[in-house]
């Protein structure tokens, strides 16, 4: 798949945001809350159980940026089905599947999977079938369509990720394009002194076209 060969617009929809387990994950409100502040009404915030796989199966195409502010799980056994969590609603249990993904169509979207570990591929650990050795949700939606995703690569904190992600946007809302708004929100956090827990916030990794805006 060559990335760089898409078209570089996504759709003007501004930003879905979804997060489904606040109580669980109680910073993860104050995430995409904090995206509503800076985006404005050029955006869709779902909190708690409005924000189902159905919901976000049905809006994502229509919006530039999807963020899943959740859990996922790595099926190392079986990686067509490992998830990211979203809200279960009536038959359905809210399991955002790999395999599901790539029956997406998305048309060069950001993807921002703020959860522990997403950015693994089953290929980095054993027992995984032949032919499937990097298959995880970071392929499954570039596969799908989407211009790049931003996901961690180990677990991380509830508090610190949400802060990140708030100097995350604010930079890709001021026209900085996806690499370089990483970095700021990064050399952010480094300035406000989360240097010390490191391990916390800082496994997040951008994948694919980045440079885009």
């Amino acid at each position: 798949m060559r990335l760089e060969e898409r078209g570089a617009a996504r759709p003007a929809g501004g930003v879905l945001a979804l997060a489904p387990y606040t109580a669980e994950l109680p910073w993860s409100r104050e995430e995409v809350l904090a995206i509503r502040r800076i985006y404005g009404s050029q955006n869709t915030v779902l909190l708690g159980g409005a924000a189902s796989k159905r919901a976000f199966q049905a809006r994502a195409r229509d919006h530039g940026v999807l963020h899943i502010a959740s859990y996922g799980i790595l099926n190392k056994h079986n990686p067509l089905f490992s998830f990211i969590a979203l809200a279960a609603a009536d038959d359905d249990d809210g399991r955002l599947e790999v395999h599901e993904v790539y029956g997406l169509e998305l048309a060069g979207q950001l993807v921002v999977l703020s959860a522990c570990q997403m950015a693994l591929g089953s290929g980095t650990i054993g027992d995984v079938p032949p032919g499937d050795d990097w298959v995880g949700l970071v392929q499954a939606f570039l596969y799908a369509g989407a211009g790049s995703v931003l996901a961690s690569l180990w677990p991380v904190e509830d508090r610190a990720t949400a802060e990140l992600m708030q100097h995350f946007y604010r930079s890709l809302a001021a026209g900085r394009s996806e690499s370089a708004a990483l970095a700021d929100a990064q050399r952010a956090m480094l300035r406000e002194g989360a240097g010390t827990n490191l391990f916390q916030w800082a496994g997040f990794v951008l994948v694919g076209g980045g440079g885009r805006r």
